[in-house]
């Protein structure tokens, strides 16, 4: 079965420029990937950095609220009644849900009455020692809740401590900080202790629950890849990373909080980070079936013109070859100053030649015929 021209155009350009725009198409696709994930591998430590340096800023600022407290005229004195009366009226101010003085023997006494030991405390050890400080999620004695606690050593007059007052604020306080870091639409930043306990993140319940990966992957193994991570966060490093989990690849940068021993890190996952990339999916497949048929149309009449070019010299050549020589040329083809107007005037040229050879020949034999029906009378 004989393919017309037209035919051939169409497959030959539509197969060139699906091939051409696939290409190009795949290496757009590859080339916007690979650059937002490079974006994103700065991005997200950057980021973290941020969120630390935010994290350590509110923190730095609710203990320096405390120190300054303890230098308050009366809080020296050590005289309960005279410290009461500054922290009644400092407390709602700076927003604690308790606060208290605790003497070197570990005894505390609170602004609601409560009174508690706080000697087996690290804050508190670390407070007598002259260390402002901060702990982490703890479960206070004084209602039981779960609290971040804020502590500062007081001086006597010749400087030596001789107890600590103590603020405890919510532990839903330093997830609300944390809570403020996002990352996109679905990006967030969650907080790790230097044993990778959870004690900031979006779902208060871990930070209540005490969650922890280090704990959580013994029986859940998916969790190793996540873990790895997590491990260079307790190690206060700075970084990237990626991890599957759930099916799903999902982006970690982190860095370590200036001034404890805590990690930030903030998350993003790769359906996010490529989600432009799928636009230009869609954009180039569109881009490519207008190609695409822009190119058969323009294929299409090209081939007809070339095909009815070609076909009238093959009609022409066809009736020579039957020995019919009245070939008809139309004057646009003898006109044209392509290949095709070159081949229909020399196509005519050898009619013509052809005919007028046929013509001579013709006549030379009447010619010899009629000599010799002459000769043959004369005989």
């Amino acid at each position: 079965m004989r393919k017309s021209v037209t035919a051939r155009f169409v497959v030959y350009i539509a197969s060139l420029l699906i091939i051409i725009c696939g290409s190009l198409g795949l290496i757009a696709i590859n080339t916007a990937s690979n650059a937002l994930i490079n974006n994103i591998i700065q991005q997200l430590p950057a980021k973290a950095e941020d969120g630390a340096n935010l994290v350590a800023s509110k923190i730095a600022a609710r203990l320096e609220s405390v120190v300054t407290l303890s230098h308050m005229p009366g809080m020296e004195s050590m005289d309960w009644s005279a410290q009461f009366a500054v922290l009644a009226k400092e407390q709602e101010r700076l927003d604690f849900m308790h606060m208290g003085v605790a003497t070197a023997d570990g005894e505390c006494r609170f602004t609601n009455g409560a009174t508690a030991n706080l000697l087996d405390r690290d804050y508190f050890m670390r407070a007598l020692a002259g260390e402002a400080c901060m702990s982490d999620p703890v479960i206070n004695r004084v209602d039981g809740s779960l609290s971040f606690v804020f502590a500062s050593p007081i001086y006597d007059d010749s400087e030596q401590v001789q107890g600590v007052l103590v603020g405890l604020s919510d532990s839903l306080e330093l997830s609300e900080i944390a809570g403020s870091v996002t990352f996109g639409e679905t990006g967030y930043a969650y907080i790790l202790n230097k044993e990778g306990t959870t004690i900031a993140h979006p779902n208060i319940s871990l930070v209540v629950n005490g969650d922890n990966d280090f704990e959580n992957v013994k029986e859940d193994p998916s969790l190793a890849p996540l873990v790895e991570l997590e491990k260079k966060m307790v190690a206060q490093q700075t970084g990237f990373g990626e991890y599957v989990y759930g099916g799903e690849v999902n982006y970690l940068g982190y860095a370590p909080i200036p001034g404890t021993l805590w990690s930030i890190a903030v998350t993003s996952t790769e359906k996010e980070t490529l989600a432009d990339v799928d636009k230009l999916r869609i954009a180039i497949v569109a881009i490519t079936l207008i190609a695409l048929l822009i190119g058969i149309i323009f294929a299409f009449v090209l081939g007809r013109i070339i095909g009815q070019a070609v076909g009238k010299i093959s009609r022409n050549l066809d009736k020579v070859a039957a020995g019919d020589l009245t070939g008809e040329f139309d004057d646009k083809a003898l006109e044209r100053q392509d290949e095709f107007g070159v081949s229909a005037r020399s196509l005519k040229q050898m009619i013509t030649g052809l005919r007028n050879m046929v013509n001579s020949i013709t006549n030379s034999s009447h010619e010899v015929a009629g000599a010799s029906q002459q000769l043959a009378a004369q005989g």
